[in-house]
């Protein structure tokens, strides 16, 4: 009973981990990368290149969240091993 809900607690949490990734940072980041004068891209760089990194930004995000939860389930199955 406990595994089953420390399972479910976990995939809510990297689901709102997701949500909060798509609705804070992935609105901002396109500004912030494809702006030639204000953003955080050097200017001389191309739009095509600006883009790259726009999706690869991305992908990043929603693999650092898995790997997070990973780590996180990893720890508590070594615990409940070890009892």
């Amino acid at each position: 009973m406990k595994n089953n809900e420390f399972a479910i607690r976990t995939i809510f949490f990297t689901v709102f981990l997701d949500l909060l990734g798509l609705v804070v940072i992935i609105p901002i980041l396109p500004a912030l990368l494809l702006d030639p004068i204000n953003g955080i891209v050097p200017a001389t760089s191309s739009f095509s290149t600006r883009t790259m990194l726009c999706d690869f930004h991305h992908s990043n995000l929603k693999i650092e969240t898995q790997r997070f939860i990973l780590r996180l389930l990893l720890k508590k199955s070594s615990r409940s091993l070890a009892l």
